[in-house]
């Protein structure tokens, strides 16, 4: 029986009565539209979007390396779908000189292990728990970061990658995710299979081997492609779509 079979009666009766159907983000539309096939011209994205000061705050960036190691950044909860001990493995295995500064901004029922993990892997001197921060303290390690990483299991959409998009650091998120299709592997950012550690360790040798050029490049194109996800721009493409104006 083909997915599109198993719509229930009721599930047929309350969507024949929907005008419209939003989903988080494009992976989860495609989904559904393959579950629910016959509804799909009713489908859409409702996306979230970042304030407009992100790019102010990207003008005043660190340069590319110049702390002298490669700086990491994951932010969010320390819980286990986010896959923090794949990013804790990664690193170990990318940068067996310790060459890397691992900075982990959030708090969760994780964090002892998590820490203990990295004494196993022996990187406990270059992986920094700082618990949860003000907001402006976390923008502040966005821009000293070269790289942002974050690798969960079944993440409907996190702003955060937006955010560390915008403020310039090169942007890791995981595939079939919530920006699947935002995020555009080796063009905008890259993109790693879900909590997979040495996956992220080669994605993570390859970017910190990038000439400045190439991260140039790829900063420029992660900033045009956020542009379309500020808080004005997706207010106004939800209306759009509400009252189906526009493409």
């Amino acid at each position: 029986m083909s997915k599109k079979n198993k719509v229930s009666s009721k599930q047929r009766t309350q969507l024949d009565n929907i005008n419209k159907i939003f989903f988080r983000s494009d992976y989860m539309l495609s989904e559904a539209s393959v579950t629910y096939n016959e509804y799909s011209s009713k489908m859409r994205v409702c996306y979230s979007g970042i304030p407009e000061s992100f790019f102010r705050a990207n003008q005043v960036r660190t340069d590319w390396k110049e702390f002298g190691v490669f700086r990491i950044l994951y932010v969010g909860r320390l819980i286990t779908y986010k896959r923090i001990d794949a990013i804790i493995d990664a690193v170990a295995i990318a940068f067996p000189k310790k060459k890397f500064l691992l900075e982990i901004i959030g708090d969760g029922v994780l964090k002892a292990e998590l820490q203990q993990r990295c004494i196993t892997m022996n990187v406990e001197n270059q992986v920094k728990f700082y618990g949860r921060l003000p907001r402006q303290q976390v923008i502040d390690r966005m821009l000293k970061a070269d790289c942002f990483v974050m690798i969960s299991e079944k993440e409907t959409f996190g702003l955060v990658y937006l955010e560390a998009m915008a403020s310039g650091a090169i942007t890791v998120a995981s595939f079939d995710g919530g920006v699947d299709g935002i995020i555009i592997s080796g063009e905008n950012g890259f993109l790693s299979s879900q909590g997979d550690s040495e996956q992220l360790a080669e994605m993570l040798i390859h970017i910190n081997n990038l000439s400045l050029q190439e991260v140039m490049t790829i900063r420029q194109k992660a900033i045009a492609t956020v542009d379309r996800y500020t808080d004005r721009n997706v207010a106004e493409r939800y209306l759009n779509d509400i009252l189906e104006i526009g493409d």
